[in-house]
């Protein structure tokens, strides 16, 4: 990768536009070039004495590591902010596509019922509509549960909304050649006339191995996501300072990165086409005048339920992505691991060797700088010896505290990242324990609403009810 200097320092070209926006970067950049301008100094004055070749090379190393440093503690402040824009694109897309999978066994049971398609055949009235609201009320994520006959003519609506003769007239077709037992779709229900962008699951319905109709289920895609980003956001209810709002936009985009909903519509409105530059795990977007750090993830699906085929994305303005956490730079007494316990990269575990070897190399300077006082032999008397070598040990002890705050540093964000990680995981697992055991709930009682398995508890014993109330329940 082509490098580019920032403040005197190479810099890989896709990070250095980044770099200044990262505050622990170019406090230590201030504090090295500090340093290296002593060192600079030293080594000019260490000419005159037996210790000038010795501070050269001193002086060389810790330049070397300086940029190293600096590089690393770039890159891992990119990457930290990254990962956790990663974790949350990816908690997004993959907890809708959970309870999108729940709503594809809806549409299948729901079709079920023979008394929406007998209401289909002999035209529906208000116990019909009244039905409808039976099942929706056990559930709060759909805005309409509509009948339509086998035309995709609408017969009814729970909502009231579509006028009769409206239409769907793409649904018969879809149906005929869908290679799943289910309609998932995107946009408005009714070919004219409708301005709703809802998420449409839709499924036939059978009498007697006829087609009479079909049943369709529009999903509060926009309720959903408020609830779904509030959740990934870690937003607290209650707010009412901006400055508690996350800066971090959290959203869904289809497979165009057209922008279906977001956190921020103000930051990021539905409706938007994400530009986004890049090619590694993380990208830029520009909105205007804003450039962003942003990640999209596709989802990992759920029991081989891939979804509509969308995007989860996160993104977080530049000028606030670096920005720390509340609880950055608190000393939690972390134990010190080594690279082998597999949480410090190896890489860090190199940085400190090599300060460490700088720092030896400044004793042996002035140990032989000591014992070059005994001869004597430079001519500027002792007082310039000690003060040169009192400089030196000063420098040094600066230079060793520097690398040490770094380098604890860079550990404490490999610590944070790996809390970050687990955090992710465990909201993820937490809430689609909660959104299993939600739908379960639910589903008794919508079970329990089907005239079929009701009209089985008839007479007991009767082996044509019990025939029919098994087959019922093994469909579900």
């Amino acid at each position: 990768m082509q490098g580019l200097k920032y403040r005197g320092i190479e810099v890989p070209g896709k990070l250095a536009a980044l770099a200044k926006h990262i505050d622990p970067v170019n406090a230590l950049i201030d504090d090295m070039k500090e340093l290296q301008s002593s060192w600079d100094n030293l080594s000019l004055l260490g000419e005159l004495t037996r210790v000038g070749t010795e501070i050269s090379i001193t002086r060389q190393h810790f330049k070397t590591l300086s940029e190293s440093l600096s590089n690393k503690l770039i890159e891992q402040s990119i990457d930290d902010a990254a990962q956790q824009l990663e974790c949350k694109a990816q908690n997004a897309i993959d907890v809708l596509v959970r309870n999108l999978f729940e709503r594809t066994a809806d549409i299948g049971f729901l079709c079920t019922d023979p008394t929406l398609s007998e209401d289909i055949i002999r035209g529906p009235g208000e116990l019909t509509v009244a039905r409808l609201k039976s099942y929706a009320q056990k559930y709060t994520v759909y805005r309409n549960v509509v009948l339509l006959d086998a035309a995709g003519v609408v017969q009814c609506d729970m909502a009231g909304q579509y006028p009769a003769g409206s239409a769907a007239t793409w649904l018969p077709k879809a149906v005929a050649h869908s290679a799943t037992p289910y309609i998932e779709r995107h946009g408005p229900l009714l070919d004219v006339g409708d301005a709703s962008s809802d998420l449409v699951y839709a499924w036939e319905c059978e009498q007697q191995g006829q087609i009479v109709g079909f049943v369709a289920l529009q999903f509060n895609l926009q309720q959903e996501g408020e609830t779904l980003f509030q959740k990934v956001l870690g937003i607290r209810s209650g707010i009412n300072s901006l400055e508690d709002l996350p800066w971090t936009v959290c959203g869904i985009a289809d497979e165009k990165m057209r922008v279906l909903m977001s956190s921020d519509s103000h930051q990021v409105p539905a409706g938007l086409n994400l530009q986004l530059a890049g090619d590694g795990a993380w990208k830029i977007a520009r909105i205007g005048s804003v450039s962003y750090l942003a990640c999209c993830r596709s989802t990992r699906g759920y029991q081989g339920y891939m979804g509509p085929g969308w995007m989860g994305f996160a993104m977080v303005p530049v000028h606030q992505a670096f920005k720390p956490n509340e609880t950055s730079g608190v000393d939690v007494n972390r134990p010190a691991l080594q690279a082998r316990e597999g949480l410090i990269k190896e890489e860090i575990c190199q940085f400190r060797s090599q300060a460490e070897h700088i720092q030896t190399q400044l004793n042996r300077s002035v140990w032989n700088g000591n014992l070059g006082q005994k001869k004597n032999d430079t001519g500027l008397g002792d007082s310039f010896s000690k003060t040169l070598l009192w400089e030196i040990s000063r420098a040094g002890e600066r230079t060793k505290q520097l690398f040490e705050r770094t380098l604890k540093d860079l550990e404490q964000r490999a610590f944070d990242r790996i809390e970050d990680e687990l955090e992710a995981c465990a909201m993820l697992a937490m809430d689609l324990m909660d959104r299993n055991l939600y739908e379960r709930a639910n589903d008794c009682r919508w079970w329990a609403d089907n005239p079929l398995l009701q009209r089985c508890l008839g007479p007991p014993g009767d082996p044509n009810l019990i025939a029919t109330a098994q087959a019922c329940l093994k469909h579900i």
